[in-house]
C-alpha cells in the first residue's frame, strides 16, 4: 500500500509540473503586462542564423527570466535556458519548458548541436547591478566544444518615470567560440550596459532614450489609464 501511494504521489507531481507548464507562458505574460510599464528594445536587433547558438545575458534583475522568455517568443525559436540544479529542482516545471541543469552540460550541448539557442547567464547568480565581474567557466566550455557563436544580450530594469519599471534589452554582435570567449564577453558586455546606462540617464524620465524602439507596453502608471477623465473634462 505504502508503494502505491508513493507511486500516486509521484504521478500527481509530474501531472501538476506539467499543467504549471502549459500555464507559464501566460502567467509570465500576464506578469510582464501587470508588473512593467513598458519593455524596449535597443539598438536593431540582430539576424540570428537558424544553426545553435549561445545568448548570453548579464543577471541583475528579478525580470530577467521573464525577458528571455518575451524574446523566445519573439524569435520564434526552439531554445533552452541553463538554470542553477537547485532552482530547478525548487520549478521542476521548468524542465518541461527547455530549462536545463547547469549540472547538465551534455544536454546543453545536445540542443546546441540540434538548433537550439541557449541561453545562460554567465555570472552564475543574480548580481547586483553594475559591472559584471567574474564570468564562469562554463560559457568558454559550451561555446568552444559546440564551436557556437555567443550572442551579448544587455538587459537592464529600472524606475524611471513611470508607476512601474522599464525594461530594456539589446543584442550585440556575435563573439566567435575561441578559448577566452568569457572574457571577451564580460568586456563587451560591460560596454554595452555602460552605453545603455548613460542614454537611460541622458533622456527624460517620461521620454524615449535615444536609439530604442517599444517591444512590448505594459501596464500603464495611473494619470495615463485616467487620461480619459481628462479628454472628456475638456471636451
Amino acid at each position: 500500500m505504502q508503494r502505491y501511494t508513493q507511486h500516486l504521489r509521484v504521478l500527481l507531481r509530474s501531472e501538476l509540473h506539467r499543467v504549471l507548464a502549459r500555464l507559464a507562458p501566460w502567467l509570465i505574460a500576464r506578469s510582464l503586462h501587470r508588473g512593467l510599464h513598458a519593455v524596449w528594445s535597443w539598438g536593431e536587433w540582430k539576424e540570428l542564423p537558424q544553426d545553435g547558438l549561445i545568448v548570453a545575458s548579464n543577471h541583475h534583475s528579478w525580470w530577467d527570466g521573464y525577458l528571455v522568455w518575451l524574446v523566445i517568443r519573439k524569435t520564434g525559436r526552439p531554445a533552452s535556458v541553463l538554470m542553477g540544479s537547485e532552482q530547478l529542482r525548487r520549478f521542476r516545471f521548468f524542465s518541461h519548458l527547455g530549462a536545463i541543469s547547469h549540472k547538465a552540460p551534455h544536454v546543453a550541448l545536445r540542443r546546441l548541436r540540434s538548433g537550439h539557442m541557449l541561453f545562460i547567464f554567465p555570472e552564475g547568480a543574480l548580481r547586483p547591478r553594475g559591472s559584471l565581474d567574474e564570468i564562469q567557466p562554463g560559457l568558454d566550455f559550451l561555446a568552444v566544444k559546440a564551436q557556437t557563436p555567443v550572442y551579448p544580450l544587455a538587459l537592464r530594469v529600472v524606475m524611471r518615470g513611470a508607476q512601474h519599471p522599464e525594461a530594456f534589452l539589446g543584442f550585440g554582435d556575435p563573439i566567435p567560440p575561441s578559448e577566452g570567449v568569457g572574457e571577451v564577453f564580460r568586456t563587451r558586455m560591460n560596454s554595452m550596459l555602460h552605453e545603455l546606462d548613460r542614454r537611460i540617464d541622458d533622456a527624460d524620465p517620461e521620454g524615449v532614450p535615444h536609439g530604442v524602439q517599444i517591444c512590448f507596453r505594459g501596464r500603464g502608471s495611473v494619470h495615463e489609464r485616467a487620461s480619459w477623465l481628462e479628454r472628456w473634462w475638456k471636451g
